[in-house]
């Protein structure tokens, strides 16, 4: 029978009302909790807020006695790089097949621009919610259409744009947290 290092459970902020949550993770052998952010990229704000309350303080205690260490799982693109950008600088946003630039999802993978904003704000998010484990599962959007279609990035598929994204992850995170890990995650357009 395989042993696995981590064995988790994806749960938000508000599923934890529960206060025997972490007693019976801890119960059914599980070592990890990965909290995640549901509506994008509003969530993510919320989870920074939750981790700051005096129940995020608690929860983290709690699961630290139970030897519980927490990360977190979400789609990040739309906090990353703020659609409300997409007024000023639509040039940062990707093009879609009929060759508008659109704010819907993930951003143009050949703009400076838009790189610049989420390098910036991949190392607040890496110090605002840090991984007890060094891993981080922030994906960009993976929808089935989700990749820019621009000129610059036609040549690039969805997966190698997905791959760039992770590889900026990784750099940008490694600033804050030299160790960390990310994952990248194929379904949808990058499978």
């Amino acid at each position: 029978m395989p042993t696995f290092e981590y064995r988790s459970v994806i749960l938000t902020p508000q599923d934890l009302t529960e206060p025997r949550w972490v007693p019976a993770l801890a119960e059914a052998g599980l070592n990890t909790l990965m909290l995640h952010a549901v509506r994008l990229p509003y969530d993510i704000d919320a989870l920074i807020g939750f981790r700051n309350s005096d129940a995020g303080r608690k929860l983290r205690d709690e699961c630290r006695e139970h030897g519980i260490g927490i990360e977190y799982e979400m789609h990040t693109a739309a906090w990353l790089v703020p659609r409300m950008l997409f007024r000023r600088n639509p040039e940062m946003f990707r093009m879609d097949l009929q060759g508008n630039r659109t704010p819907d999802c993930n951003f143009c993978a050949s703009n400076e621009g838009a790189w610049a904003v989420f390098d910036e704000r991949v190392r607040r998010l890496a110090v605002e919610l840090p991984s007890d484990t060094g891993r981080y599962l922030l994906f960009g959007d993976d929808v089935q259409e989700g990749a820019c279609h621009c000129p610059q990035c036609a040549a690039l598929g969805a997966s190698d744009q997905a791959l760039l994204y992770a590889n900026a992850l990784l750099r940008g995170i490694r600033g804050i947290h030299p160790k960390a890990q990310v994952s990248y995650l194929a379904y949808h357009g990058t499978l």
